[in-house]
């Protein structure tokens, strides 16, 4: 039996046409020009049959045979091989030529991605957000509050005995939960574009702006928020829920060990995403556990979630027909940060019935 192809040196591009010859016994021999060479079948790595893409077999000396002639190298490996090695190929081929088991394939590749991206890289996302050293969500943090303090953020005009009164709070309530991070509350002016607002930054950072300070009615609803934002803190939600986002990019990290590149993404990407609704309710069972563990009573979120609604309803109004700021970054992208939470009316519910478990719903 001879099979016609072509013969590569393995180190370059560079080709001549050749013919393998196969002789009794599972003896190769191949020819090209004026030289030949033979090897035994068992030292020769045959790529399996896929339609009628060529076929390579892979030499011991590093050199490669091509050859489109799928039928003949399926009667070498018939006659010549180990039934094991011939019907693993053959069983290849059959799969791939015959529709029903091509729709069949489709169908795993597609359930299998779905729980991957359903189950899999949130589970790796969270495996990986708890891993992560504390300089590296130091850096992120502090990198994400100079681009908002550059973009966004004013200097806070708050009385300065207010904020003193609330640092305390504050002060009381980190030092009650998960340590290991570098906690500190600050005060910024949100203006038009952010409003009345909290957000938590993954070292342990929390930003309350002017606006909610001012729409409180009590500070104990302020102490409900930043207890729902240090349940952010504690999960490691923007973590999270940044990895889940960036998928591509943390194969990348995670293979080439390089974070310089996903680091200096974060800030942009911190602040355009918001939280999935699940780590909304897994911050608000947080900030319930710990008003319920202070004696704090749990309506207090409540009313504040309701003026959050009431202010973010007016500041959308009044943005609504805007459509890019100077730099570019559209002012869409920046409203809704913070703002994908589940419906507020729901939220408030929760809080309001405050009786027996009624929050504890870990899996909505």
């Amino acid at each position: 039996m001879a099979i016609n192809g072509e013969l590569y040196d393995g180190k370059t591009s560079a080709h001549w046409p050749a013919q393998l010859n196969v002789y009794p016994g599972g003896l190769l021999q191949l020819r090209w020009g004026e030289e030949m060479a033979d090897y035994p079948l068992t030292s020769v790595e045959v790529t399996s049959r896929l339609g009628n893409t060529p076929r390579y077999f892979t030499l011991p000396d590093g050199r490669k045979f091509e050859t489109r002639d799928n039928d003949a190298v399926d009667t070498l490996l018939r006659v010549h091989s180990n039934n094991e090695l011939h019907g693993w190929h053959s069983l290849l081929h059959r799969l791939e030529s015959r529709m029903h088991y091509v729709v069949l394939a489709l169908l795993v590749v597609v359930a299998f991605s779905w729980g991957m991206l359903k189950y899999g890289l949130p589970a790796a996302a969270e495996g990986i957000a708890y891993r992560l050293p504390q300089n590296i969500m130091q850096g992120v943090s502090d990198t994400t509050l100079a681009f908002l303090d550059e973009h966004y953020l004013e200097p806070s005009t708050l009385d300065a005995a207010v904020q003193q009164r609330l640092q305390g709070r504050f002060a009381s309530m980190s030092s009650a939960v998960e340590q290991g991070f570098h906690y500190q509350l600050l005060f910024r002016h949100g203006g038009e574009l952010l409003g009345a607002n909290a957000l938590a930054l993954p070292s342990g950072t929390i930003v309350l702006t002017d606006e909610l300070v001012a729409i409180a009615n009590h500070d104990e609803e302020l102490v409900a928020v930043l207890a729902h934002e240090l349940g952010h803190v504690v999960h490691r939600h923007s973590l999270r829920q940044l990895l889940q986002n960036s998928a591509l990019s943390l194969a990348i990290t995670y293979i080439t060990g390089d974070v310089s590149s996903l680091v200096a993404a974060l800030p942009l990407l911190l602040v355009q995403m918001g939280y999935s609704r699940h780590f909304e309710y897994e911050a608000d069972q947080f900030a319930y556990d710990f008003l319920r563990q202070h004696d704090i009573p749990v309506q207090r979120f409540a009313t504040i979630l309701q003026g959050l609604e009431v202010a973010h309803a007016a500041r959308r109004t009044a943005h609504g027909k805007v459509q890019q700021e100077e730099d570019g970054t559209t002012v869409t992208a920046i409203l809704e940060y913070l703002s994908t939470h589940p419906p507020t009316e729901e939220r408030v519910r929760r809080f309001r019935e405050a009786s027996g478990d009624l929050l504890h719903i870990r899996n909505p």
